[in-house]
């Protein structure tokens, strides 16, 4: 299931953004997402040629941590960003299909 989030992302995101703000909101998920993908084999590689392999899992949790810690947002106050959050958690506890017996 994880696997089809950077799938899904586009189109959930799409439907809760403005219909002006699609293209940038796409440009920025899916540039993000190749970005992504090509840098983090490179680097991957890099780390695995001068050290050991597993140095790049640390490395993750670490760079993970501190994304959390730098977003993270003040009890008591909501953001935008927790709110788009829920709003996608909301969307995948919906069925895809519905089933014949709640039609």
């Amino acid at each position: 299931m994880v696997a089809l989030i950077p799938s899904l992302m586009p189109p959930y995101l799409t439907a809760l953004t403005p219909e002006p703000t699609h293209g940038r909101m796409l440009g920025i998920i899916l540039s993000g997402q190749f970005s992504g993908l090509l840098l983090s084999r490179s680097v991957s590689c890099w780390v695995a040629e001068l050290w050991d392999w597993r140095l790049i899992y640390a490395f993750s949790a670490i760079v993970m941590l501190a994304i959390g810690l730098l977003f993270q947002t003040p009890a008591g106050r909501s953001s935008d960003q927790q709110s788009l959050v829920l709003e996608i958690a909301t969307l995948t506890d919906q069925p895809l299909v519905p089933s014949p017996t709640s039609a």
